[in-house]
């Protein structure tokens, strides 16, 4: 029955409004449902309800099949999500570097938390007001390589080592100085190194020498004399875009460069990112746990799920919670799943072979048990 037919109600029939219209013609004809289209209805089922990839802008550089492959994480990576946003609420974070000082000069403490699981530091890049608790961090954690995620051109405050050119800042008579080191020389023929090849258009690599002094002595990290101390490290700057979800191979491609040029015993290094978004610093810093653990054969027999949740908490707890998006926790999963690709390093196969089948004890030789004694010994 339509509304103009219905009986109950004298505002709707033949009624007019003001302007003489028929009001009935302004009501809607409400729409009609039979029994049996509500009983061939479905229920939603949990894939009804499950979200979707189609929301996520898939990562810049993809192919067709990694497209899909990545998109392919949405579902496991949505309940990953829920549970490590869960967890998450009771990670308060710790292994803080503390605030640094230096002949009763108190520097300016860093927003950067020292991992004990990789001894990685994961940080905001110093702007120039930090320039002496960063000179002085790296003095005396000796960190030997900077891998710097911030947006290319960033607009924000600049770092101490922004161009890779000389920088000083005084402080209370201590001096911090970075500069650029230039090792082919100016007549050198040498092309530099590029790996912009293989990380990106904006990728560079420039060394950097950081030192303290005062009044003209140079001091060390404990800042003791000694002269000619001064650290070189490598500025790795592999820019990404504010908001940018790295991909899985690009993931692949920087870890295998960075084990490509290890660190010695002792040397750390610092993860950087800009001000107020440190999600890149955490997929890279679990991508590159989640790849030591497959060169050492530690992920053959765990999940993606299994591993990135593991990688994520294993963060989480000494940084607090992780503000990591669906779409990085997609990009992880189908990084995980790419090293199964990949086949282990001898190193890693015989650590696995060794779990699965360990060496049967040696075998010792027994005397058989007899009632007969032995012959006592000549001469007694």
């Amino acid at each position: 029955m339509s509304c103009r037919e219905h009986p109950s109600d004298s505002r709707i029939g033949g009624s007019t409004d003001k302007r003489g219209g028929n009001v009935a013609e302004l009501v809607p004809t409400p729409m009609k449902f039979s029994l049996s289209s509500l009983l061939r209805s479905k229920p939603a089922t949990d894939a009804d309800t499950t979200p979707t990839s189609a929301k996520f802008k898939a990562p810049s550089g993809l192919s067709r099949s990694e497209t899909k492959a990545w998109r392919a994480q949405a579902a496991p990576a949505g309940k990953l999500f829920e549970q490590l946003e869960t967890e998450g609420k009771s990670w308060l974070g710790k292994h803080m570097l503390p605030p640094g000082s230096m002949h009763g000069v108190e520097f300016r403490p860093l927003a950067a938390h020292a991992l004990s699981g990789t001894g990685n530091v994961l940080m905001t890049a110093p702007n120039r007001a930090e320039a002496h608790g960063w000179a002085h961090a790296c003095l005396k954690h000796n960190i030997a390589r900077v891998i710097d995620l911030r947006p290319p051109g960033t607009a924000g405050e600049p770092s101490c080592m922004d161009g890779g050119k000389s920088f000083q800042n005084y402080r209370g008579g201590l001096t911090a100085r970075f500069r650029a080191i230039n090792l082919r020389g100016p007549r050198s023929k040498k092309p530099a190194a590029q790996p912009e090849k293989h990380l990106g258009p904006h990728a560079s690599e420039t060394l950097v020498g950081v030192s303290m002094s005062k009044q003209g002595v140079v001091l060390n990290g404990a800042g003791q004399p000694a002269p000619g101390a001064e650290l070189r490290l490598t500025w790795l700057r592999v820019p990404l875009k504010s908001g940018e979800v790295p991909s899985a191979s690009r993931l692949k491609t920087l870890c295998a460069h960075l084990t490509t040029h290890r660190l010695e015993p002792g040397q750390h290094q610092a993860i950087q990112t800009a001000a107020g978004d440190r999600r890149a610093g955490v997929v890279l810093e679990a991508a590159l746990m989640l790849h030591r653990q497959h060169r050492s054969g530690e992920l053959l027999h765990a999940t993606p799920e299994q591993a990135v949740r593991d990688a994520c908490t294993r963060i989480g707890v000494e940084i607090g919670p992780l503000q990591l998006r669906q779409q990085e926790l997609m990009t992880l999963l189908a990084f995980v799943q790419d090293l199964h690709d990949v086949p282990l390093n001898r190193e890693g196969v015989d650590k696995v072979l060794h779990r699965r089948a360990a060496p049967p004890p040696p075998v010792v030789a027994q005397t058989p048990v007899t009632d007969d004694l032995p012959p006592p010994p000549e001469g007694l």
